[in-house]
């Protein structure tokens, strides 16, 4: 390693390229090799292995402030606000853990930043909403002062008490306090970890167009928590921002509405978001209300998932909440005039069945889009890709069009442009809607390219609970569900396979999903003696609600 540092320091460039390959070769990495190795890259104009550098180093020690300096200078040509954040998270982890020197050096280095470039970087201000439980409130501001450098940004306590007039006080504080800076909303139930404010901060200046940035954790709303069922605890939240609440190249997935008990709001659509409508008093209504004016307004709402914080939320909290939600269902609805909750739903599932690197650049159309929130999924996972949307519904598809390209159409009379082909189409829950799916799949086939799939989901009428109520005469439809009053059309598996076999597709996946209180289970008695006669299905087919597919077209 001496020889490196050496060869670095009289300039010998290609030298310490070759000495850090060999060197790499031989042994492990770590924090300070990784240091080293991206400052060699630096120089080569490699931003790519960088940035690749810069986060294995800071996957050691999360704290390393040379590697944050080295990202700042990695965003200097990209984006001259982002660097600015870096160059301050480096002064921040600096003053903590690093030398006298080191400090002065980096705040020179922010000094002559400032001067030879534009930032456009607000100072932050963080309103903390104060209920009735207030063990948490000093934990809470010591998470912030133990994550943030303090001179970016400032506090105000709001004591809120009544939920019911929760909204009506966060309006008065931010029309009172808000100036020039960048709006912090923070419940003092969560705890910030470390980086949550930085991320979401370089979230918020990644472009001119995000409106309001929002954090990932153990209890959110809106899908907001992320896959891993090991945070059952404190101490396991924070160990997994240790390995989240690292730099990536584009952790931000764009919806219509955002859990707002920990987000930041860019100043410039403050005014246009505030005041917050006080029609609605549960949380997740005033979230969802608030996220579906920023984009109306031309903004985007971004969920920054390395951003993890870890929130203490109790039972009777959230008892309260949801007596709350029910009463504003259909207060959201008369004012947008459509019911948000039903058309943002996000179809992981059905995303998670595309099969192709992330890096890829597809093609992927969905068919009942909704308010375009499954598309979003899938541009995340896949930034390559070019998504579309198709949605019958006019107010639903044209408010969705402001942030996903989306068109409003009935799918059975729709005609494809000539050029239009796709190496995905998604259709969740929509086959059994229509008054011919065949013709339909018929029709998805011409679009898709060769080896292209049709991703599905579709209710099981075998069900065990509609079997039940069958035998017993009964066939009642409902506002939602197997037997939701809209469905037209009824599937088995074996139907759901025929539909797709016979217009040249190949099934290469299929599960269901189910649930115990739709089971054999609770009807067991019944069942035993129905499954007991010869060439009656197999008892797993009683257990679906619904299939999810990928058909591969073959010919």
């Amino acid at each position: 390693m001496e020889k490196i540092l050496s060869a670095i320091q009289n300039e010998m460039w290609d030298e310490a390229l070759q000495l850090f390959l060999d060197y790499t070769n031989e042994n492990k990495i770590n924090e300070e090799v990784c240091v080293v190795g991206a400052t060699i890259l630096e120089h080569f104009g490699d931003k790519e292995s960088t940035f690749d550098m810069i986060q294995a180093g800071l996957k050691f020690n999360l704290k390393n402030y040379e590697l944050y300096l080295l990202l700042g200078n990695y965003h200097c040509e990209i984006n001259q606000d982002k660097a600015y954040l870096s160059y301050e998270n480096a002064l921040f982890y600096a003053q903590k853990y690093g030398t006298e020197e080191d400090v002065e050096i980096i705040e020179g280095i922010i000094a002559d930043f400032k001067k030879n470039n534009i930032v456009n970087v607000n100072e932050l201000l963080i309103v903390l909403i104060e209920g009735e439980d207030k063990k948490y409130t000093q934990s809470c501001i010591e998470s912030i002062d133990n994550t943030c450098l303090r001179s970016v940004y400032d506090f105000i306590i709001l004591d809120i008490g009544n939920r019911e007039n929760r909204t009506k006080q966060i309006n008065k504080v931010v029309s009172d306090a808000v100036s020039d800076v960048d709006l912090c909303i923070l419940s003092t139930d969560i705890i910030v970890t470390d980086n949550a404010i930085y991320n979401m901060r370089m979230a918020l200046y990644e472009d001119e167009k995000v409106g309001a940035v929002s954090a990932v954790s153990n209890y959110a709303y809106y899908k907001q928590v992320p896959a891993y069922d090991k945070v059952k605890d404190f101490n396991e939240g924070i160990y997994f921002a240790q390995l989240n609440n690292i730099p990536q190249i584009y952790p931000y997935e764009s919806k219509c509405a955002l859990d707002t008990s920990f987000y930041i709001m860019r100043r410039e659509i403050i005014d246009k978001i505030f005041p917050l409508d006080t029609t609605f008093s549960s949380e997740a209504f005033q979230n969802l209300d608030m996220g579906l004016r920023v984009v109306k307004s031309g903004f985007k709402n971004i969920v920054c998932w390395n951003s993890y914080i870890y929130r203490y939320v109790g039972t009777q909290s959230q008892d309260v909440e949801l007596k709350m939600i029910e009463n504003d269902k259909e207060k959201i609805k008369d004012k947008w005039g459509f019911s948000p909750e039903y058309y943002m739903n996000t179809r992981r599932e059905l995303v998670e069945m595309i099969d192709h690197p992330k890096n890829s650049s597809i093609d992927v159309l969905e068919i009942g889009a909704g308010l375009g929130s499954t598309l979003a999924r899938v541009q995340y996972l896949y930034p390559n890709a070019m998504v579309h949307g198709l949605e019958i519904v006019e107010k639903v598809a044209d408010f969705a069009s402001k942030y996903v390209d989306m068109r409003c159409c009935n799918i059975e009379t729709f005609c494809f442009g000539k050029d239009e082909k796709y190496d995905y189409v998604i259709c969740g829950d929509v086959l059994e809607h229509l008054v011919d799916p065949y013709s339909v799949v018929n029709k998805i086939r011409e679009v898709l390219k060769p080896g292209g799939c049709i991703i599905a989901s579709i209710p099981n009428i075998l069900n065990a609970d509609v079997i039940y109520e069958l035998l017993h005469g009964n066939f009642t439809y409902q506002d939602a569900g197997i037997l939701d009053r809209t469905h037209l059309r009824f599937f088995t598996q074996n139907e759901v396979v025929k539909l797709f076999e016979e217009r040249g597709f190949k099934i290469t996946r299929i599960i269901g999903s189910s649930n115990p209180a739709e089971s054999t289970s609770a009807h067991k008695e019944f069942f035993d003696k129905l499954l007991s006669i010869e060439g009656v299905v197999d008892k797993s087919q009683f257990e679906v609600i619904q299939y999810m597919l990928c058909a591969e077209k073959v010919y």
